[in-house]
């Protein structure tokens, strides 16, 4: 195969805060990385090198990427790092603070093809992602209570069968997480099981808008 690359800064700015590469390492696998910098005089380039030079140590240090979970485990894990080092150097370096890179990875082995697509890696997510996690709970108790307002308060008292479904819903979530941990290996089953996990433990949020309907919302 084939491949090279090409860059230009363009006729705007005088530096390019892109970055990329292609390698291949002992096993005929192929790394091709394209990381798009951002931020302008906050180091987007920094950011967009980071991801490359990170990727590119990593890959080359290891024989084979091994199977297709494999090689998706390997390249969360590598962004998790790489994120963590550039919210290091943003702390490290007040005047780069807001800097940020996009990646689009892609692996080739003899087997399979990977492509990876981050749209925004930068420091942002570390900071507002635990705030928004903590403001679920809320988020979600003011969807249902709009949902159900129309019902009056005393009719809202628990009833037998209240706790039959809720013992269901609870069994049905605990056998998906007992069948991801004994079929999570492979890739494809995972995200089944997954995806009928969030189904089996949060059908209520999926159901507000056939209850508004019924309630004549």
């Amino acid at each position: 195969m084939k491949s090279f690359y090409l860059t230009d800064a363009g006729k705007v700015r005088s530096h390019n805060e892109d970055s990329v590469t292609i390698l291949k390492n002992s096993n005929n696998e192929y790394l091709m990385i394209v990381a798009d910098g951002m931020g302008g005089h906050r180091a987007g380039e920094v950011a967009s090198s980071m991801v490359v030079t990170h990727f590119g140590k990593r890959f080359m240090g290891i024989s084979s990427m091994g199977s297709k979970l494999d090689a998706v485990n390997w390249i969360r894990d590598n962004i998790n790092e790489v994120n963590e080092e550039i919210l290091k150097y943003a702390e490290e370096n007040p005047d780069s603070k807001g800097l940020g890179t996009t990646a689009v990875i892609a692996l080739l082995t003899k087997e399979y093809l990977i492509f990876a697509n981050v749209p925004f890696l930068q420091p942002l997510g570390d900071s507002v992602g635990p705030r928004l996690v903590e403001l679920m709970p809320v988020v979600l108790f003011a969807l249902l209570y709009v949902t159900f307002c129309k019902i009056e308060i005393k009719e809202m008292k628990p009833k037998a069968w209240h706790f039959v479904l809720q013992l269901i819903r609870t069994s049905l979530a605990l056998l998906m997480v007992i069948a991801i941990c004994l079929f999570g290996k492979n890739y494809e089953a995972k995200v089944i099981l997954e995806g009928a996990f969030i189904c089996f433990i949060c059908p209520t949020a999926a159901a507000v808008a056939v209850v508004t309907e019924k309630l004549g919302g």
